[in-house]
């Protein structure tokens, strides 16, 4: 063999170990790497723990929705009731964090639960993965429409001088409702008495105040529009930070004569604890992409609800959490123990 013969299969022989390292480095990046499976490839379940028809549940089919559009693969709305919410809260937090059952999360399984119900079966910081709070609505102060008060600092006057006399009623839609530590926490900031009383539910609280037999009640804005517009009771105040889109003439309570005070709802979506990151931000992105659309933000408005699908996984959690002291702070100054 000449020394050229040699030279050259010497070179294919630098060549082919060259080669060699190369594919085993290539090789070594793709077992190392993390690979994340197609998502998602089958069904999505959404669970909505309250009944169909209500507006956690017209909200919560709204998002399966938008998943089911933006992702391609249907998301489907699961209505698992009872307990203010804590059942259906409690099956997804036990479910595979795989990104296949998720949970509509309202400030009754998320905040007002944990704070009301002793022994819960679930943590709402430590057994989810918050996504992003879609909705929010105000809690807002109506009256009856024969009380004699214009604005929050005539009704703080006014429950000031009957205290005197007898005691101003304020209705709730249930013991530890939103509605009803909405009152609670008004009571506490204006420092005045006012008699709650509780009602099974919405409906009834909104017929005694109608009828005369109650003379305020906090409730949702969405669900008291259509007795606001017929002008069977009168909008005093909306409990957001900031002004309602749907009714920018309105004060909020906090300008109104109680700087600090805030009271709304909301509506977010959470997957169980641990699922994979990269699923949460997908997520996130379809729902905050979908929402923040004219037509979307619209059709929201025209319900009563206003778009916060900005928020980041992280917002919704540093909120989850100062909501949740709130409420124990509440509970715990009006004596209610956890049941």
């Amino acid at each position: 063999m000449g020394d050229c013969d040699m030279a050259n299969g010497f070179n294919k022989f630098l060549f082919c170990k060259e080669f060699l390292n190369s594919a085993l480095a290539c090789f070594a990046l793709l077992v190392c790497a993390p690979a994340h499976a197609a998502y998602p490839e089958r069904p999505v379940r959404v669970i909505i723990p309250f009944p169909p028809g209500g507006g956690s549940d017209l909200v919560g089919r709204i998002i399966a929705g938008i998943l089911t559009e933006r992702l391609g693969v249907s998301f489907v709305s699961d209505n698992r009731v009872g307990a203010g919410g804590a059942i259906g809260a409690e099956i997804a937090a036990k479910a595979a964090p795989d990104g296949y059952t998720l949970l509509v999360g309202t400030p009754g399984s998320m905040t007002i639960n944990p704070a009301m119900i002793a022994n819960l079966a679930y943590d709402p910081l430590r057994d989810f993965e918050p996504v992003t709070r879609a909705t929010t609505s105000h809690m807002v102060m109506v009256v009856r429409k024969d009380l004699p008060v214009k604005s929050v600092k005539d009704i703080i006057a006014l429950a000031q001088t009957i205290a005197k006399t007898g005691a101003m009623n304020i209705g709730s839609s249930g013991i530890g409702s939103t509605s009803h530590l909405g009152g609670e926490l008004f009571k506490i900031m204006a420092g005045v008495q006012m008699t709650n009383v509780p009602y099974k539910g919405t409906g009834p609280a909104v017929i005694d105040l109608i009828g005369g037999r109650i003379d305020v009640l906090i409730e949702n804005l969405p669900v008291l529009s259509p007795f606001i517009k017929r002008g069977d009771i009168r909008l005093l105040a909306v409990g957001g930070p900031a002004r309602a889109r749907s009714v920018p003439d309105i004060p909020t309570i906090a300008e109104s004569g109680l700087p600090g005070y805030e009271s709304t709802t909301w509506l977010g979506l959470l997957a169980p604890a641990k699922a994979p990151k990269h699923i949460v931000a997908q997520l996130h992105a379809a729902v905050a992409s979908a929402m923040r659309t004219p037509a979307m933000t619209e059709k929201l408005a025209a319900m009563g609800y206003e778009s916060t699908a900005d928020d980041t996984p992280e917002q919704l959690r540093a909120y989850l959490n100062a909501k949740l002291s709130e409420m124990k702070g509440v509970v715990k100054a009006i004596g209610l123990k956890p049941q």
